[in-house]
C-alpha cells in the first residue's frame, strides 16, 4: 500500500486539509461583522461605481474586493469550497517551497502545524472579508514564491504554469503585506543571482518589477491615505503624533507582546525544536543557551496566563493596547534588551546546529515573518485589526519550524547547481 502512495503524500495530506477546512467553514456563523456591510453593497451597488469610489475613499484592494462582492452574491457553498481550496493551496505551496513533496515526515509535521493554527483568526472581521483579505493572498502569495527556484534555475515553464503564476501574483500582491513579502523574496533572489552569475535573470527581475509597481500603486492610492486619516480618528487618535521611530517601536514591541498573549503553538514549537537540535549537538554551552529563550517564553506564558508577575504583565500589556505615547523609560529599554538577548541566543543556537546556508534561509524566513507584522506599526489599526495581522507571520513561522527540524534547504532563494 505504501509503495502505491509513495510520492503522493502531498496529495493525500492536501485532501485531509480540504476535508477539515470544509468542515470548519460549515460550522462558523456567517453574516457577521464586515460581511453584513459588504453584503449590502453586493446587493445594492453597481460594482464599477463602487470600486471607483472605493479607490478614492478607502482602499487599493480592488481585485480582492471584487472577488469578495461576487462571492457574496453566490450560494455560500461556493465560498466554502473555494476558501477551503485556498487553505489547501497554502499547505501545498509550503511543501513545494520546502521541496518535500515526497517526504512523509515533512508532510506530516507541516500538516500538524498547519491545522493547529487557530481558525478563529480568519473570522475576526467577518468570515468572507477576513479570508478574502488574508487567506487568498496568503495562498496565492506562497504559490508565487514557490516559483522562485524554477525561475532561478531557468527551467522552462508551460503555458498553464505561466498563467497560474501570473494569476497568483495579481491576486496576492493586491494585499499590501503579501505584496511586500513577494517583493522582498524576489529582490533577494535577483540580488543573489546577480552576485553569483554577474548577469540579470529576466523572469525574476520581471516579477520584482511587477511587485514594485503594485507597491507603488498601494502607496499612491488616494483611498489608502484617506483611510489612514479616518482610522486614526476612529481607532487611535494619539497615533497622529507618533514619529517613524515611535511607529517602528510600537510595531516591534507589540509583536513580541502578542506572541506571549496569543500563546501560539507554532512559536513554542520553534523553541522546542531549537532545544531538541541543541541537545542533539551534545554541546553543553549550546544546550544552556537554547534554554534561555525556551524558559523565558514558558515563564512569560504562565505570567500572562495566571497573572503571576506584575512586572512581566505590565511590560507586556503596555504594548498590547493603544498607548497614548511611546514610553521611552527604563522599562521599555529593559524590554528591548530582553528581546535582543533572546534574539541573540536564538541566532547563536541556529548558527551552531544548522549548516550555514540553512541558517541563512531560516534567518530570512524569520525576518520576513516578523517584518510582515512589525510593518503594522505604520497603521492606526495595529490593535483594531487584532489577530488577523499575525496570519502571515505565523504561517512563515511554520516554514521556519520545518526547516529547523529537518535541516532542509527551502526554495525561497534559489541556488542553482553549477554545471
Amino acid at each position: 500500500m505504501l509503495k502505491r502512495i509513495k510520492g503522493n503524500y502531498v496529495f493525500i495530506f492536501s485532501i485531509f486539509v480540504f476535508i477539515l477546512m470544509v468542515y470548519k467553514h460549515c460550522i462558523v456563523q456567517l453574516g457577521v461583522a464586515d460581511d453584513v456591510w459588504f453584503l449590502d453593497i453586493a446587493q445594492n451597488r453597481d460594482l464599477i461605481d463602487y470600486l471607483f469610489e472605493r479607490y478614492f475613499s478607502w482602499t487599493s484592494r480592488l481585485i480582492i474586493e471584487t472577488i469578495l462582492l461576487v462571492l457574496l452574491r453566490l450560494p455560500s457553498i461556493i465560498w466554502i469550497v473555494l476558501d477551503s481550496l485556498m487553505f489547501v493551496l497554502s499547505y501545498y505551496s509550503m511543501i513545494k517551497i520546502l521541496n518535500s513533496q515526497k517526504s512523509l515526515r515533512i508532510n506530516l509535521v507541516l500538516f500538524i502545524l498547519f491545522i493547529t493554527f487557530p481558525f478563529s483568526f480568519f473570522g475576526s472581521a467577518g468570515w468572507y472579508a477576513t479570508t478574502l483579505n488574508y487567506v487568498w493572498p496568503l495562498g496565492f502569495g506562497l504559490y508565487s514564491l514557490s516559483y522562485i527556484q524554477p525561475l532561478y534555475n531557468e527551467e522552462k515553464m508551460n503555458i498553464l504554469a505561466k498563467v497560474l503564476l501570473i494569476l497568483s501574483l495579481v491576486i496576492s500582491t493586491n494585499q499590501e503585506q503579501m505584496c511586500a513579502l513577494v517583493f522582498g523574496f524576489y529582490f533577494l533572489s535577483v540580488c543573489y543571482y546577480f552576485y553569483k552569475y554577474k548577469r540579470i535573470n529576466v523572469p525574476l527581475i520581471s516579477i520584482l518589477f511587477f511587485s514594485a509597481l503594485v507597491l507603488l500603486f498601494h502607496a499612491t492610492c488616494p483611498g489608502n491615505a484617506s483611510r489612514l486619516i479616518q482610522e486614526i480618528a476612529t481607532f487611535y487618535p494619539s497615533y497622529k503624533n507618533f514619529s517613524v521611530i515611535d511607529k517602528l517601536t510600537l510595531g516591534v514591541l507589540s509583536t513580541f507582546s502578542y506572541i506571549l498573549i496569543y500563546k501560539e503553538i507554532i512559536v513554542l514549537a520553534f523553541l522546542i525544536i531549537m532545544l531538541f537540535k541543541s541537545i542533539k549537538s551534545k554541546k553543553i554551552h549550546i544546550i544552556l543557551i537554547s534554554l534561555i529563550p525556551f524558559l523565558s517564553y514558558v515563564y512569560g506564558y504562565y505570567c500572562i496566563q495566571w497573572n503571576l508577575d506584575g512586572f512581566v504583565n505590565g511590560i507586556v500589556s503596555r504594548f498590547a493596547n493603544s498607548p497614548e505615547f511611546i514610553p521611552y523609560d527604563i522599562y521599555t529599554f529593559i524590554y528591548v534588551l530582553i528581546i535582543l538577548l533572546e534574539v541573540a541566543c536564538i541566532c547563536f543556537v541556529m548558527y551552531n546546529v544548522l549548516e550555514f546556508k540553512n541558517f541563512i534561509y531560516v534567518i530570512i524566513v524569520l525576518l520576513a515573518a516578523f517584518a510582515s507584522r512589525v510593518i503594522l506599526g505604520f497603521s492606526a489599526t495595529i490593535f483594531a485589526s487584532q489577530s488577523r495581522t499575525f496570519i502571515n507571520m505565523f504561517m512563515l513561522f511554520i516554514i521556519a519550524d520545518v526547516i529547523l527540524l529537518f535541516n532542509i534547504k527551502p526554495e525561497l532563494i534559489g541556488d542553482k547547481e553549477e554545471k
